[in-house]
């Protein structure tokens, strides 16, 4: 009888059919399919787990390799808190199957879900290819406790979503998906607790009725970002208005943007460190960055209410670099009062970010510049450190007082004298009745 039992076994292991289960716990890092890496705890069957198994439990406590596509089969497999699972190759968990992350699965091509994946505080699952999610309840993101630790998905690819393929993202989830988000078929559900964050750099799009995305975070930041376009279509679905933008989130949410761009290959185009006025001058801007991605130029500009923006001038970028590297320009004539100033960041491509608004006040008497001075050619230009108001005007007196001639005051262009003028020294009046200013500037005409 015993004698049978084994050989059955024994033929149960070389046909690959489903006997027992076989559990497995790492006892040393490297390559997956060495030996002296495993403890094989069921005490039978294979010396290291093997893709496509179809029971038993994989505990992996130490950073391992694995080159070529692997299946989690019907198996569970732990990825422990020290432990590193890397797939150079696709990933995928059979029908069944369950995969927990608690240390860090790393995939270098693409992963397909038939089954419950979900990472735990202090995992991460990183996807360098498209992630698709087959059926519902397939991937969880994160649990309701207070973060940190952070439970993370980065996806550098699409995230597809397949016969209602479900995500969730819970409370300490963070999720950064590079491309698209797309679910066709219907009945698909993109929920975001409260607490989530989630980053979606390209478009969001569910066809078929029954789809719904849901974000239940209740005060600011918004949890989720889509830098595209966002839709849901079919009867019965849903579309959550309660959502931002790439500017939002910079603007609103500055260490959920921190992590975003401390990631590997970040969609988000500059890793800004600060952009503030400087300490000992209130018309010079500082800002410095950790990294650089195909980054163009900094366009500094500048508003006196908040709405309506001027461009200062332009600071070049350094294209692609890791370290640190600091910048300022300096606002000459700044207009007396509060002064708004936000940095537009232009990658190579032409797309573009902004940074947070920040303000200054300026302080100091007013005054006005004319140059060029002596005048040539009977043109004169202006620049000052105030804001125009309707009603100033600009009155030239000759020496002994009397007005030659007047005109309304406009210091975004050249304004031309009477060609009549005599070549002299006059007195150049600027009056504001609402400023309830009056500025004398001596010119030579020539």
């Amino acid at each position: 009888m015993n004698i049978l039992r084994y050989l059955f076994l024994v033929a149960c292991t070389c046909f690959g059919l489903v006997c027992r289960a076989q559990n497995y716990t790492s006892v040393g890092n490297g390559n997956w399919t060495t030996a002296a890496n495993w403890n094989n705890t069921s005490g039978w069957g294979n010396v290291t787990p093997q893709s496509g198994q179809s029971s038993g439990t994989t505990n992996v406590n130490n950073t391992l390799v694995f080159i070529g596509n692997y299946s989690a089969g019907s198996a569970t497999i732990n990825i422990n808190s020290t432990g590193n699972m890397n797939v150079i190759g696709d990933f995928a968990i059979g029908g069944g199957g369950t995969v927990n992350v608690y240390g860090t699965l790393d995939i270098s091509g693409s992963a397909t879900l038939n089954s419950a994946l979900r990472i735990y505080p202090g995992g991460k699952l990183i996807i360098d290819g498209n992630l698709t999610v087959v059926s519902s309840n397939n991937l969880i993101v994160g649990t309701s406790a207070a973060p940190p630790a952070y439970a993370d998905l980065v996806v550098k690819g699409n995230v597809i979503s397949q016969t209602s393929g479900d995500i969730t993202v819970n409370r300490n989830g963070r999720v950064a998906i590079y491309g698209d988000v797309t679910g066709t078929g219907g009945g698909t559900l993109f929920t975001v607790n409260n607490g989530g964050q989630v980053y979606i750099d390209g478009d969001l799009s569910f066809t078929g009725g029954g789809s719904h995305v849901y974000n239940n975070n209740v005060i600011s930041p918004y949890g989720l970002y889509i830098n595209g376009s966002a839709s849901t279509s079919g009867g019965g679905s849903s579309l959550t208005s309660n959502r931002g933008n790439r500017v939002d989130l910079q603007n609103g949410n500055p260490d959920f943007y921190t992590w975003l761009v401390s990631q590997e290959n970040s969609p988000l185009p500059v890793v800004l460190l600060y952009f503030n006025v400087d300490d000992r001058k209130p018309n010079v801007l500082v800002w410095a960055t950790a990294s650089q991605l195909n980054f163009s130029h900094f366009e500094i500009e500048n508003s006196i209410d908040g709405d309506v923006w001027k461009k200062l001038g332009e600071v070049k970028g350094e294209g692609t670099t890791n370290e640190l590297r600091k910048f300022s320009f300096e606002h000459t004539h700044a207009p007396k009062g509060t002064n708004y100033y936000r940095l537009k960041m232009v990658d190579l491509d032409n797309t573009f970010d902004y940074s947070a608004i920040i303000k200054s006040n300026i302080i100091g008497d007013y005054s006005f510049d004319v140059f060029p001075n002596p005048v040539v050619n009977k043109t004169i230009q202006f620049s000052s450190n105030f804001a125009l108001s309707e009603g100033d005007f600009l009155l030239l007196f000759d020496l002994s007082g009397t007005l030659v001639w007047q005109s309304q005051a406009d210091f975004t262009q050249a304004i031309a004298l009477p060609e009549s003028l005599m070549p002299g020294t006059y007195l150049l009046q600027f009056k504001s009745a609402q400023k309830k200013l009056t500025l004398v500037k001596r010119v030579v005409i020539n």
